[in-house]
């Protein structure tokens, strides 16, 4: 099975001032963290929560796009 999400919020940080991502990334931190939250919004849908950087998850991004790019291309997989 083939997991990847992207949400806009992830994809547009990189036009934002840094002090907005900072605070963007410690607040949905903050979110995430809290059990009642996590237990019945996130994991009930099948989501698990994991903390990280705006650095790790742009880095969690790109690796995941590489490993894609690398199973479409070797599968032959045409564009639609």
């Amino acid at each position: 099975m083939i997991d990847f999400d992207l949400t806009e919020e992830q994809l547009s940080i990189q036009s934002m001032a840094r002090k907005f991502v900072d605070r963007l990334s410690g607040e949905i931190a903050r979110i995430v963290r809290d059990p009642q939250f996590s237990k019945e919004k996130l994991l009930e849908q099948g989501y698990e929560t994991l903390g990280s950087t705006p650095e790790q998850a742009g880095e969690t991004m790109r690796s995941l796009l590489a490993k894609y790019a690398r199973i479409v291309r070797d599968a032959k997989i045409p564009a639609e």
